[in-house]
């Protein structure tokens, strides 16, 4: 049975999923659990849709069929089926058929359907304040891209101002005309001046959870490039655009550690995208809605070509360009609330290295304007190359005396440059570095960059095997390497 007027319904599949969770910190790891009660809706039979971000550290999910007349209280065990981290969307399996006794599936809006602006649209979940099912109303004020705030990625989104809150999200935002679901509610904006702005993820991301079931990555995809507008009539002149030809100038295409050669030049004008045609301030025609070029991009799966239109050096050009992963040397998202994921790390004379991540970031200093200047450089401007794949800092000095007089505990975040002026793509070939330097030489010498500028340690190898004894006993440390660097990863003890 499908819902053809909002009324009961909608009301009848409603549920809330409660989780044990577990949060890895980056200072220092510790773990903590707590329940946590969100909203999310049931998909197709027994399975349910909600955010990535409701599940995402789960270790003991359960859904509770709520607002359902007869409905049992009882609480069913759920499996995640699918994840789609980078547009805030997970899929999960209750196997036991009586969760859903007397309720019937929500119809979903078409991928590539949206609601008309202003459309009257309703919210529902589970927000802060009370135990039972919660309805705001509101309309669709805009289509556009966003920041995600789980993913810190932009993406396509709704903007609502039915009321959002926390515990609303993976909550349906449904047609009330049809009963039809055009959304899945997942953050809100905060911020002062800002009132009834909610955002929720569009029916064209929901098949990136049909692309996991089958395989495929959940990804977003990328062209690798970078971009300036060209609302400049002389710069459009001067690339020999013809008149009403309308793009925007590739001005760095980043190549990833495993990337192949594109088929884009620094210097390229991109006109096109698929059939959607960019204008010179970076955007395309999509749903009725002028948006951001990227959510043209975000229609393919990693690894798919897209069909591109360029002008290169006055000459009109039709390329396949594959989509690739994102190329931030700085990830915006290591998914730590994913139970398989531990950060990663290597003690080496008590020094404690790590790779840079937003995560780190974020909960390091919570303030954005209390970061430091040669992280945030990083962040920002930092892409992956064949050469280096991490950006690596120096979370902390464990103080001994083979370090004694390069200061102790946080120092700085410095990160890394190079190992004896080798330079470091990533902690697997550090921790070999470091090793070898220390077996063949008298001294390591390390090179950093900090906010202030280069600062230099230099350790004195014969001294290290005993320190590490020392620090690992004194500090209680049950490893000096996350376990993908350990024996079983194959490269340290």
């Amino acid at each position: 049975m499908r819902a053809h007027s909002q009324s009961r319904n909608s009301l009848e599949r409603r549920c809330m999923a409660l989780k044990t969770s577990s949060h890895e910190a980056p200072l220092p790891p510790y773990l903590f659990f707590s329940d946590v009660e969100q909203a999310v809706d049931d998909f197709e039979g027994d399975l349910v849709l909600t955010a990535a971000h409701v599940i995402s550290d789960a270790r003991d999910i359960r859904v509770q069929l709520l607002a359902c007349p007869g409905a049992s209280p009882e609480k069913f065990v759920a499996r995640v089926v699918a994840v789609a981290h980078d547009c805030d969307l997970a899929l999960l399996e209750v196997r036991d058929s009586r969760c859903f006794e007397g309720a019937a599936p929500m119809e979903l809006l078409k991928p590539q359907e949206v609601l008309p602006m202003q459309s009257r649209v309703q919210v529902m979940g589970f927000p802060v304040g009370g135990d039972y099912l919660s309805i705001t109303e509101g309309v669709l004020s805009r289509v556009e891209v966003v920041d995600y705030s789980h993913s810190r990625r932009s993406c396509l989104a709704l903007t609502v101002d039915a009321a959002i809150n926390a515990g609303n999200s993976g909550g349906p935002v449904v047609d009330p005309l049809t009963g039809r679901m055009t959304g899945v509610a997942h953050q809100k904006v905060v911020a002062h001046g800002v009132e009834n702005q909610g955002h929720a993820v569009p029916p064209c991301r929901w098949r990136f959870l049909y692309g996991a079931m089958h395989g495929r990555t959940t990804e977003m995809p990328s062209l690798g490039i970078c971009l300036q507008t060209l609302e400049s009539r002389a710069h459009r002149e001067k690339l020999q655009l013809q008149e009403g030809e309308t793009g925007v100038l590739i001005m760095a295409v980043n190549q990833g550690p495993t990337d192949p050669p594109s088929v884009l030049k620094t210097g390229d004008v991109l006109l096109q995208v698929g059939k959607y045609k960019v204008d010179n301030f970076g955007a395309v025609q999509m749903f009725g809605q002028r948006v951001a070029l990227s959510a043209a991009q975000d229609l393919f799966y990693v690894g798919d070509a897209a069909r591109l239109l360029v002008r290169r050096g006055g000459e009109m050009l039709e390329l396949e360009a594959k989509l690739r992963p994102s190329t931030h040397l700085v990830p915006r998202c290591i998914y730590r609330g994913q139970v398989t994921v531990e950060p990663e790390f290597f003690i080496f004379a008590g020094l404690v290295f790590t790779p840079l991540n937003a995560d780190f970031l974020e909960q390091a200093w919570p303030h954005a304007q209390d970061r430091p200047a040669h992280l945030m450089d990083m962040y920002h401007r930092g892409v992956m190359t064949p050469e280096k794949s991490q950006a690596i800092i120096l979370l902390n000095v464990l103080a001994d005396d083979v370090n004694a007089g390069h200061g102790t505990g946080y120092v700085g975040a410095p990160l890394l440059e190079s190992v004896a002026g080798r330079q470091v793509s990533d902690m697997r070939e550090l921790v070999a570095c470091l090793l070898d330097e220390a077996q063949r030489r008298e001294f390591v010498e390390i090179n950093f960059r900090m906010a202030v500028g280069p600062y230099t340690m230099v350790l004195k190898s014969a001294e290290i095997p005993e320190a590490e004894v020392r620090i690992r006993e004194l500090y209680q440390l049950p490893s000096l390497a996350s376990r993908n660097l350990s024996p079983a990863g194959g490269v340290v003890g």
